[in-house]
């Protein structure tokens, strides 16, 4: 993305709280890529009353702002590995991700070799539409922006759709390092009208619950912190998990952990 940058502008300082002044875009798409980076909020403002500015004909400009918050990786530093963001798919992806899960959800069979308990899943080919969102360049490039990590790519580890229904849960654990470096696992809301919640203990020994919506990702670096779902008692709830990581050196964990779904010999 790129953001024209002029020295000495200091909009927004006189709410120095609300945000601070990144530079100004005079293209439409570059406020569309930095909108779906969700790291940047925006206003629109004359080009005359920015001191130092300059536009064509002093037409109206994009101003880029940045709030005055902590960084997305100060938050999963926060969060003993573990970050939460909303609303992470474009409405036209999730939607097609909500079609898929519901097309094969009637295919999913009880986990093996999980900590989870009455939980159902099933793997996602590689050549599914879904697997294609979530490995485009596009979105990983995101990632890589939001974890600052220019190394990200996709795992190999196949994507797994995840049923909770009344019953499941998943106990305390700390994620499998799958591969000989730290991954990130990604746990996608599908759906979910169930009344389960996902807890994990902070840096400071604190414990953190969230409710995950529909469309929003939850990212958990692995061997950090400790973390569980709690038992459904009511409705059910939908996810997809995927892993990310910097290498595909795979650990000696990789293939136990890729046969949650096969039958018991």
């Amino acid at each position: 993305m790129k953001v024209s940058m002029k020295a000495g502008l200091a909009l927004g300082s006189q709410n120095r709280r609300s945000c601070i002044l990144l530079g100004y875009a005079r293209n439409a798409s570059v406020l569309k890529d930095a909108h779906r980076m969700k790291v940047l909020g925006f206003c629109s403002q004359s080009m005359a009353t920015i001191p130092g500015a300059r536009g064509r004909c002093g037409r109206a400009s994009i101003v880029c702002m940045a709030r005055k918050e902590r960084s997305l990786v100060h938050r999963l530093a926060s969060g003993n590995g573990v970050l939460y963001v909303r609303n992470f798919l474009e409405k036209n992806d999730f939607e097609q991700v909500v079609q898929y899960s519901a097309s094969v959800q009637s295919r999913a069979k009880k986990e093996v070799n999980s900590l989870a308990m009455n939980r159902l899943g099933l793997q996602v080919p590689s050549r599914a539409l879904i697997t294609t969102i979530f490995h485009s360049d596009r979105l990983v490039k995101r990632l890589r922006i939001m974890l600052e990590e220019t190394r990200l790519v996709p795992a190999d580890y196949p994507l797994e759709l995840r049923y909770y229904v009344p019953g499941s849960e998943m106990q305390w654990h700390k994620d499998d390092q799958l591969y000989t470096e730290p991954t990130f696992e990604a746990v996608f809301t599908i759906f979910n009208f169930s009344d389960s919640n996902t807890e994990w203990i902070d840096r400071n020994g604190e414990l953190r619950t969230q409710w995950t919506e529909p469309n929003s990702l939850l990212l958990v670096q692995s061997q950090s912190a400790l973390h569980r779902v709690s038992k459904i008692r009511r409705g059910e709830r939908g996810i997809l998990k995927l892993v990310y990581t910097t290498t595909l050196e795979r650990s000696n964990s990789y293939e136990r952990c890729s046969k949650s779904f096969h039958k018991k010999r």
